[in-house]
Formats: structure tokens, sequence, C-alpha cells
């Protein structure tokens, strides 16, 4: 094998287990743990100066796991035409947690598909965007795990607000 496919080779593996350990919350709290015990009323609350509750933000990942994991099995769908589409309004929380967790487990289980992992994003570029130098991995790590992580913070973040953190069982608060 040569340097260059050795150099694939490895920034497959290691998005792949970035993305593992994202789902699996090595390093932080686990999505599944954060988004525990919320009821349908509490993550709609909006303290004040907040912009979004909880379920707006758990729509939200939820818009975007999905267009990423439809792109990744060749359902390609454009980009919305301007960021608040990538806002939907939340259904049902008890739907919503089971959607947003569901999508996290098919990407972790893509994880495992090495071939899968090295093929473009947007091989057509047809979703609107320059995705050329994105491979199925790039799209798992950047898109599901590195934003998930970056709104999972605010999640916490809205319930230490709320009065409903940690969740039971403990959680890091300092």
């Amino acid at each position: 094998m040569n340097t260059a496919s050795n150099t694939s080779s490895n920034k497959i593996t290691l998005n792949s287990q970035l993305l593992k350990r994202f789902i699996a919350g090595m390093g932080f709290m686990p999505t599944a743990r954060a988004l525990s015990g919320l009821s349908a009323d509490i993550v709609q609350q909006m303290p004040e100066h907040a912009p979004h509750s909880i379920a707006d933000i758990v729509a939200h990942l939820d818009f975007w796991q999905t267009w990423v994991l439809a792109n990744i099995q060749g359902d390609l769908q454009t980009l919305p035409a301007r960021a608040a589409l990538g806002w939907p309004k939340p259904r049902a929380w008890d739907d919503l947690l089971e959607h947003v967790l569901a999508g996290l487990e098919h990407a972790q289980a893509l994880c495992d598909d090495t071939e899968r992992l090295q093929i473009a994003f947007d091989p057509d570029n047809k979703i609107g965007a320059s995705f050329s130098t994105f491979s199925v991995a790039d799209a798992l790590l950047d898109i599901i795990a590195v934003h998930n992580a970056h709104h999972l913070g605010q999640i916490i973040l809205l319930r230490r607000m709320l009065d409903v953190w940690p969740p039971e069982g403990g959680g890091m608060t300092w």
C-alpha cells in the first residue's frame, strides 16, 4: 500500500473512532444521557435571553442528522436555502428524542463500513454546496459529531439554567 493510501486509510479509521467516541460520550456526556429525564414541558421552556429551547436544538440536530444520513444513503437532498430552514419546529418530544438517538445509532453503525466511509460524500455536487473534498467519514465526523457536540453543550447550559442538571445518575457540574 502506498503512502497516500495509508494516510487516507488512517484518516478514515481516525474519523470513525472519533464519531464512535462522540456517540459513546468519551470525554463528555453521552447524548442520550444529556437528554435523559426531560419532560415535554421542560424542553419547550426558554430561559431569559436564550434564543432556543432544548426541543428547538434537538429538532435542529435531528434535521441535520437526517439530512446527512439521507445523502449518505444516496437520497441526495439540497441544502436549505437559508439557515433558518435547518431549524424546524420541534415535533412531539418522545418521538423527536427517539428519532435523534436512532440517527446517532445509524451513524455509529456506518463507522464499521470502511468501504463506505471512503466514498465521496457528494461526488456529483448535487446537494448544492462544495463538499467535493468530503468523504462519508468526513461528513459523519464534521456534520454529525462536531455539530452535535457544539449544540450538546448548549443543551447542557440550558438544562443548568432551567435547574434540571445534572441528569439522574449525575454529571459534571463544575
